[in-house]
């Protein structure tokens, strides 16, 4: 039988409470092995010390992603659409082989998008619009996969 909770208390999973301790403890930035889970916690509302965890936690994985899938150069972008489908550059040479490794590898997937959803969400509240309307955000790369900031 579970123990009645004082009123006005709020249970929260052991993993949260971790996370909070974290966040709490390294001042809101996560290290590196935080970055590592960021896409995969809940109700994480985006902020810049995330967003910038998150772009050096890429920029440290993904030419070597790209190099291990044998991936010769990195797409100039890549978006995502409303329902999450990736977007990548017409005429990319590399679409299907990037397509495949990212099926392949779900955390480096879920990082891109996740860096794509916690940009498009800033840029909505920096806009002050209703997070379906605007300009699209994408990640933008050099050749060799490194992310080009703006």
């Amino acid at each position: 039988a579970r123990e009645a909770m004082p009123s006005g208390s709020v249970e929260i999973s052991a993993a949260a409470r971790e996370l909070a301790e974290r966040d709490a403890a390294t001042g809101g930035t996560p290290p590196k092995a935080a970055a590592d889970s960021l896409h995969r916690t809940t109700l994480r509302l985006p902020s810049m010390e995330r967003v910038e965890a998150l772009k050096r936690h890429i920029d440290g994985q993904f030419p070597a992603f790209l190099a291990a899938h044998g991936i010769a150069s990195a797409p100039s972008s890549i978006g995502y659409d409303g329902e999450g489908q990736m977007s990548l550059p017409a005429g990319y040479p590399e679409d299907e082989l990037l397509r495949e490794a990212l099926k392949a590898d779900p955390d480096m997937a879920g990082d891109l998008a996740s860096l794509n959803s916690y940009l498009t969400t800033l840029a909505d509240i920096a806009r002050g619009t209703r997070f379906d309307t605007g300009e699209p955000v994408v990640l933008r790369f050099s050749p060799t996969g490194d992310l080009i900031r703006r």
